[in-house]
Parts: structure tokens; C-alpha cells; sequence
């Protein structure tokens, strides 16, 4: 999807030579210095950093017990060290001892301990080890919205078409998904730990919190427990404040979740900075070092959780089940066995339209319109309870919200792209395109009346429970039949095909559409911004469509695809009859396109890779 930046300002040519001059010089997750920059010292202690610096961290062979092939448990690898500013001696393990021909792997530390593949590869190292270009997200949302829930189910969504009977790529992209060293991999596989424990269980993942679980720190004393002694070491005689540096050193942020992937012959990195909602908690002091790096991210995930609107007790209905049982699972039980339903609810409220406020509120560094345009996802997660209100009979998707304000929500959004693509400030595919030449009536009233037309049918079509649970999961190819709704002479009837989730594949990972807005994307994006309306959100979404550095999509996603209940106290269980909770694995409409849509960078790179070789 192309955008355009807002004309009238200077903008700076993207750097070009990887991860660390991209963000200049300070880490994309804390803003800690980062790769080979000069770092502030004070003369009056004795030239020491006035924060943690930066470091290499480069490792080697571990030692293989005699008769064993594999690494295992406990192995012991040799290390090396090294302070990247000023000229201080590294640190090197010495049983084993290190030696630079047998380097492994090679990373590069940010003075928090972020931890990064190194762009720069040193010698001995594998050359399938090498990154070729960068794509960083963030992910955003209020305490315990299922956030962690929804990244596992979404990186675990495979990008392979099995509906297609030849294996031909046929001009497609095929995702080859690249081994990843296990500093890289430890952030999900234990998140994926956690979501399997979640379903055989009920045990609740922890919320993601400033100071939480897989942070820097926990991972390398877990697999490399020598090295982190002496980088800690290595802090303590070189920084200020040396011990208490030394120990909160890589204890603050969680390390980003990773994926490698191989597409069009190009091999990108993407990292996934799972936020804390206190960054835009307006509570506590605004942290502006750490928003203004976000806007040198590919893009921004913000989790919307529908529970949380004012107006949720309204419409929650799930057959046989009381309206507190499913708001203590939804809010997970033991925050609520602390406080109270409305004042949990509350405190996660506030700081969600705090987001919302924050993301285009003039001054924020967000919402600057110099630099690139920001990839603006928003994921309305939990819809499993909008499903179930639908399958109640209690309310339609219209009555989310006070009346006419999902209708014109939907409407909004389908105006907004319909302009974009008629200034051809976006590309879309034919179907798309079709729709937006109906949209695009001579007239102001008469395109109002069109995009409230398709709006309402939409909404009308997908209040449908098996429909909706069709478009948000199954992904089976679907057919929208849109009626006249008043005598207008503008309005036509519309036959509005919707692709299956193989047909969305086949062309998302063409090198021709990779940057369209495509149909699947735009039906779904209309339906969840109507939605997102209706649950309290329709002063954020209004302004982030009309944020001219924003390319807002919204993606309805159930990871847990049921509705959750409470059991014995802190747990929670499926309400389905002996049905567990779906692998992390289980092919999901809305969270495979919201995959794609992460991967977006990742597909432009390759599909650049693609027409070079071609």
C-alpha cells in the first residue's frame, strides 16, 4: 500500500547500512545507545559512561561432552565481549577458551541489553547468519488486553496456499521462515511455553509490564549465564553508578520477538517490541525518548479490547453464562480477585483511550508528519464475545454502539480510502477498485450516501454469526449481496465478492500487489473501523484516518477462539464442550492477514529482490 508524505517538508533519505544508523545510534525497544556510536563520559569520574554502553556479544563452540554430538542443557560456550566505544580490553570466556575462528554467532547489545542480530558479521561467522534489510513493529495496548495471545497465534500462522493442487509458484513469493540462533528465538518459544500452558491448564499469561518476563537479561541467564556475568562486570567498572547499573543492566523492557524470513530471495529481520501500555499511560510521566523512537518503526500494532468499552455491559451476551463470569475471565481472574470488576475495567479503559489520544495528539513525536508514513494496524481482539453476542440474537453489529454510529464508522473508512485512491495516494486490486469507482460518485452527498450504503449492507451481511465467524476465522470465500437501501437514484445494487484466505495468500505475495490494499484487507478494515466506532474508539480512529503519516488497517482477530470462563479461582477455560483452546498454530483468517500486514517491509524488500533478478 503506497502512501504518500505530506508535501511541504523536508524529508531525510532513509540510511541504508542497517538496524543501528536507522535509529541513529540509539536502540529501536529503550533508547539506550546502540552499535558503534560515541557514548557521553564524565570527567569528574574518571571518564566513566554516564549510561551502560553498548556492546558485542560474539559467540563460539560450546563444550560437547565426550560422546555427544548435540548441544544440551547446561552446555558451556565460548564468549567474547567487547565494549564497542573507547578502547577497553573484552572479556573472553577461558574454559572453554574463545577463539575468533569458531564464532557462531554474532550480536550486537544495546546499553539496556537489547539484544540484535550483528548487521556487520565478523569473521568465522556462518554466512547464513547475514541480514539483508530490517522490519521493527511495535505492539501496544492497555494491561492484560490478550496481547501476548495475539502475537503467539499470529507469528504462528503458516503463509503457505494448501488450497492450490501444484506446488509452481506461479510469479508468487513463497515465506521460507530461516533458522534463528537461540538468543533470537527465546523470547517466543517462551511465550509459545506460556499460550501451551494457557491450554492445558487455564494458567493466564502474565501482563506485559515494564520489568516483566523475557527481558534481556532472564534470556542470557538462561542460555549464556557466563557472559552475562561479565558483561555485568564490564558495566560496573566502566559506568557511573556502576553496581546499580550493573544490576538493573538488561532488566527493563522485554526483548523484541523475532522472526527471520526468506521472501523473493531477500532475507529480512523482524523484530516485534511487545510495549507496556504505561509508555502512554497519562498517569506517569510521559516517557517521549521511548515514542519518538517508534517513529523510525515499519510500523505500530495497537490492541484494542472491546470489554473495555463504557458501553460492553450493554452487549455482552454469551448464552447460558452470566455477564460476571465472562467479564473476570475477560479481565483475568486474579486482577479482579484483587479489585473490583468496574475498577479494573476503569484503570484498563483510561489507559486505552490514553493510546488512542497519544497516537495523533499534535506535539507527540507520533504524530509528526516528517519522516516516513507510520503502518498504522489496529487489532480489535476478543471478538470471540462479539460472536457470541451475535449468536445470542440480543444485537446485530449496528447496535454496538449508540445508533448510526457503527454505520458511519464503516462509512468513514471506506470514504477515506476511496479519496486516498482516487489522488492515488493508495494502489488497490481490481475488486477494490470497483467498489472505490462506485464509491466515487460525482458529488459530496452522493458518495455519502454509497459509502453509508455499503456500510450498513456489511455490517447487516456479517451480523450474520457463521459469516462473521467466517470472515474473522474460517476465511472461506464469501459473497455480500448489497441491497438499495433508500429510492435514491444514486444507489445500485452490488454484488461484492470477498476472496477466500488462499486467494488473499496468492495475492499478497505477488510482486505486482504487494503494496495494493486489497479486498479482503478493505472489508474487514470497514467492518472493524465500524466496530471499533462502536466501542468507544470513534475519536481515535477519526483522526487516525485522517493522519496523512498513518495507513490505518483493522484487523478483527479471536486468538483464543472461544469465549474464555473462569475456573478454580486464577484460571480460565474454553466455554466449548471438550474443545480445548486451538494450537498456537491453527490457521486463522484475521490473524494470518494481520501476518501479512507485520510482514509488509519484509515483502516489498523481496519483492525488489524479486524484479532485480528477474
Amino acid at each position: 500500500m503506497i502512501w504518500r508524505k505530506r508535501p511541504g517538508k523536508p524529508q531525510a533519505e532513509p540510511p541504508s547500512d542497517g538496524l543501528f544508523s536507522r535509529f541513529a545510534g540509539t536502540c529501536p525497544v529503550c533508547g539506550a545507545p546502540f552499535g558503534p556510536v560515541e557514548v557521553e563520559t564524565d570527567p569528574l569520574r574518571d571518564n566513566r559512561f554516564v549510561v551502560a554502553p553498548p556492546m558485542r556479544l560474539e559467540v563460539g563452540t560450546p563444550d560437547y561432552e565426550v560422546g555427544t554430538y548435540m548441544t544440551r542443557q547446561g552446555d558451556r560456550y565460548s564468549f567474547r565481549v567487547t565494549i564497542l566505544p573507547g578502547n577497553y580490553p573484552p572479556a573472553k570466556s577461558r574454559d572453554p577458551r574463545f577463539s575468533p575462528r569458531d564464532v557462531d554467532y554474532s550480536y550486537l547489545l544495546c546499553g539496556g541489553g537489547h539484544i540484535f542480530p550483528d548487521p556487520r558479521p565478523v569473521a568465522g561467522e556462518a554466512e547464513d547468519q547475514a541480514v539483508e534489510d530490517w522490519n521493527v513493529f511495535a505492539a501496544v495496548g492497555a494491561p492484560a488486553v490478550g496481547k501476548t495471545y495475539l502475537l503467539v497465534r499470529m507469528l504462528g500462522q503458516s503463509l503457505d496456499s494448501f488450497d492450490d493442487w501444484s506446488v509452481a509458484s506461479d510469479g508468487g513469493m513463497p515465506v521460507w521462515r530461516c533458522e534463528q540462533s537461540r538468543l533470537e528465538a527465546a523470547p517466543l518459544q517462551s511465550r509459545q511455553q506460556m499460550y501451551e500452558r494457557t491450554r492445558m491448564t487455564g494458567e493466564v499469561i502474565d501482563a506485559t509490564e515494564i520489568g516483566g518476563m523475557a527481558t534481556p537479561s532472564q534470556i542470557l541467564e538462561e542460555i549464556y549465564p557466563e557472559a552475562l556475568e561479565e558483561i555485568k562486570n564490564l558495566v560496573e567498572k566502566t559506568a557511573v553508578e556502576s553496581r546499580d547499573r550493573s544490576e538493573r543492566w538488561g532488566k527493563q523492557f522485554r526483548q523484541p520477538l523475532t522472526v527471520r524470513t526468506e521472501i523473493g530471495g531477500t532475507r529480512v529481520w523482524t523484530g516485534i517490541v511487545d510495549l507496556p501500555g504505561e509508555v502512554f499511560d497519562s498517569s506517569k510521566v510521559a516517557n517521549t525518548r521511548e515514542l519518538r523512537t517508534l517513529r523510525g518503526f515499519n510500523g505500530l500494532l495497537w490492541v484494542i479490547d472491546p470489554v473495555l468499552a463504557s458501553n460492553a455491559p450493554a452487549w455482552l451476551s454469551v448464552s447460558g453464562r452470566s455477564q460476571q463470569e465472562v467479564l473476570t475471565a475477560s479481565l483475568r481472574p486474579d486482577s479482579v480477585a484483587r479489585d473490583s470488576i468496574q475498577v479494573v475495567r476503569a484503570h484498563r479503559a483510561r489507559i486505552q483511550s490514553d493510546i488512542g489520544d497519544r497516537l495523533t495528539r499534535p506535539g507527540n513525536p507520533l504524530a509528526s508528519p516528517v519522516g516516513p508514513s507510520l503502518n498504522m494496524l489496529l487489532a480489535i481482539t476478543k471478538c470471540d464475545l462479539i460472536h457470541a453476542m451475535l449468536a445470542s440474537g440480543q444485537q446485530s453489529l449496528a447496535g454496538l454502539g449508540r445508533p448510526g454510529v457503527v454505520v458511519r464508522g464503516g462509512a468513514s473508512y471506506l470514504g477515506r480510502m476511496t479519496a486516498l485512491w482516487s489522488t492515488e495516494h493508495v494502489t488497490v486490486d481490481e475488486a477494490s477498485r470497483d467498489l472505490m469507482e462506485y464509491l466515487f460518485a460525482a458529488g459530496s452527498e452522493a458518495r455519502k450516501q454509497r459509502c453509508e450504503q455499503v456500510s450498513a449492507e456489511l455490517l447487516r451481511h456479517y451480523s450474520e454469526p457463521k459469516r462473521f465467524w467466517n470472515l474473522i476465522h474460517g476465511g472461506a470465500e464469501d459473497t455480500i449481496f448489497v441491497e438499495k437501501t433508500s429510492d435514491s437514484r444514486t444507489l445500485k445494487r452490488l454484488n461484492l465478492r470477498v476472496p477466500s484466505l488462499a486467494g488473499h495468500l496468492r495475492a499478497a505475495l505477488t510482486p505486482e500487489s504487494v503494496e495494493d490494499l486489497l479486498f479482503r484487507d478493505l472489508i474487514m478494515s470497514a467492518v472493524g473501523c465500524g466496530i471499533g466506532f462502536g466501542v468507544g474508539q470513534d475519536s481515535a480512529l477519526r483522526k487516525i484516518l485522517l493522519a496523512e503519516w498513518m495507513r490505518p488497517r483493522v484487523f478483527l482477530c479471536s486468538p483464543l477462539g472461544t469465549v474464555p470462563l473462569p475456573k478454580d479461582g486464577s484460571l480460565i477455560e474454553p466455554n466449548t464442550h471438550n474443545e480445548p483452546f486451538p494450537e498456537e498454530g491453527e490457521p486463522s483468517a484475521a490473524l494470518t492477514q494481520l501476518m501479512l500486514a507485520v510482514l509488509e517491509g519484509a515483502r516489498i524488500h523481496g519483492a525488489n529482490g524479486s524484479s532485480a533478478t528477474s
